[in-house]
């Protein structure tokens, strides 16, 4: 018996002594709830595709919390791999290491029947049984991957000149029967370390583009308008990097209640970067984001109210710290409020400091206003060659309440004015380094202090 507790008592000390050594034990992962996916070979994407459709459907029956795994290699996908009422996490190991293609002539129309002709690789939404709330919503992570959409997809809504892009990652609040402009779906999207790499040619037409949009987080839309259901939740894109696409990070309409953080992204050649709509009561934030528009690209950082419907609880976005490279027609910031009256409706609120604007052609602008009511622009820098660095109320709108202080627009050279107030501005205070040539104001009842 003596003999016994002394061997238990050295065995006692030989792991206490292990512990002290090795630090704390690491407990391995349980295989309940994490659902790994190998690499085929298959080039055609029927094996990935169906893997892959495999371990997400068994991740939604294991309940909240699953994760889909998929290993290292080249996955192959033919046809929209759907997660419906996922809540978990669908992740890699590492963007260039897992990397997800699609297929020659992707079909236009989605397996799932979900009323969009553009096709979808990855799409993640809820239906009538979502148990998701605003107390515990579903949470979806999209973590260490990349998407390459190398070939032309089949031709998709010929009438308007037909389009061979597709949508990567869709994630949508419930679809049902009817779209309903009072439904609010809850969900909290996080994607980081993602990596889309689209191709740019003519085959592409009418956009130049292989991706059509990157990635989209929004509720139900309405077939006939394009409007978008609400949304609540917080939506998270960091880390992430967008090469040859039209629409890049999109949060599209109605968001109740939100946050949205977009920040640390790379976007390469697209034609639209972050993108935001309807801020109802929700907080934005565009950040430390490096920005190159592709040649006939559009908008840098886009922000607009009013897209889906009215709001009587504005929200505020954030634009700082930004790098924005703007060719030739294309616009640096670009903020639409497509509702706000002098008086009657108040708009978004929209903050933009900090960001460095770089311009290169003709017809190129920096900060625009159309309609915008509540925006400060703070220590901006503005250079390079283009018609205007900062300007409003030239497109027949009205722009109010402007506060501009100490833009550095001192290495621009502009066509029309390097601070363009047009006929619609009112109610502006402006605090500017320049000469009476920086600031050409065609508005009423703006105050102008240059610092010479």
């Amino acid at each position: 018996m003596e003999r016994r507790r002394t061997i238990l008592a050295a065995i006692s000390v030989c792991i206490v002594a292990s512990l002290l050594l090795a630090g704390p034990a690491v407990m391995a992962r349980p295989h309940r709830g994490l659902f790994i996916v190998a690499p085929s070979g298959d080039v055609s994407g029927v094996t990935d595709t169906a893997n892959i459709q495999q371990a997400l459907d068994d991740a939604i029956a294991a309940g909240g919390g699953s994760t889909v795994l998929l290993e290292e290699g080249d996955y192959y996908i033919c046809e929209t791999i759907a997660g419906v009422n996922f809540d978990g996490t669908f992740r890699g190991v590492g963007k260039g290491l897992t990397v997800l293609h699609s297929i020659e002539n992707f079909p236009a129309q989605d397996t799932g029947d979900l009323g969009a002709a553009n096709p979808r690789m990855l799409m993640f939404y809820q239906d009538e049984d979502s148990t998701s709330t605003r107390r515990h919503p579903y949470k979806i992570q999209l973590r260490d991957f990349t998407i390459k959409v190398e070939y032309p997809t089949e031709v998709w809504l010929p009438e308007y000149g037909g389009f061979r892009a597709m949508n990567t990652i869709d994630i949508t609040g419930v679809i049902g029967d009817e779209w309903d402009p009072e439904t609010i779906s809850y969900f909290d999207v996080t994607a980081k370390n993602l990596e889309f790499l689209g191709d740019a040619g003519e085959e592409y037409d009418p956009f130049g583009v292989s991706i059509q949009n990157c990635l989209f987080i929004q509720g139900q839309i309405n077939p006939n308008t394009f409007a978008n259901e609400k949304i609540s939740g917080k939506y998270r894109i960091e880390d992430c990097y967008f090469e040859n696409s039209l629409g890049s990070s999109v949060v599209p309409g109605q968001s109740v209640d939100s946050h949205i953080r977009i920040v640390r992204n790379t976007y390469v050649n697209v034609h639209i970067g972050p993108e935001m709509y309807d801020l109802y009561n929700s907080r934005a934030e565009v950040a430390f984001n490096d920005i190159s528009i592709i040649d006939g690209g559009w908008y840098g950082v886009y922000v607009a109210n009013g897209w889906s419907g009215s709001s009587i609880e504005p929200g505020r976005a954030y634009i700082h710290h930004n790098h924005i490279e703007v060719p030739a027609y294309g616009n640096g910031i670009w903020i639409d409020d497509f509702l706000a009256v002098p008086g009657e409706v108040e708009g978004v609120s929209v903050f933009a400091y900090h960001n460095d604007i770089v311009l290169d052609g003709a017809f190129s602008w920096g900060i625009v206003g159309n309609g915008a009511q509540d925006v400060w622009l703070v220590r901006n820098t503005i250079s390079g060659s283009g018609e205007a660095g900062i300007l409003a109320g030239i497109m027949g709108d009205l722009a109010t309440g402007w506060t501009l202080v100490l833009n550095d627009v001192s290495d621009l050279e502009a066509d029309v004015a390097a601070i363009w107030l047009g006929s619609g501005t009112s109610g502006w205070w402006v605090l500017q380094r320049g000469d009476g040539n920086t600031v050409l104001d065609e508005g009423t009842d703006n105050w102008l202090l240059l610092l010479t």
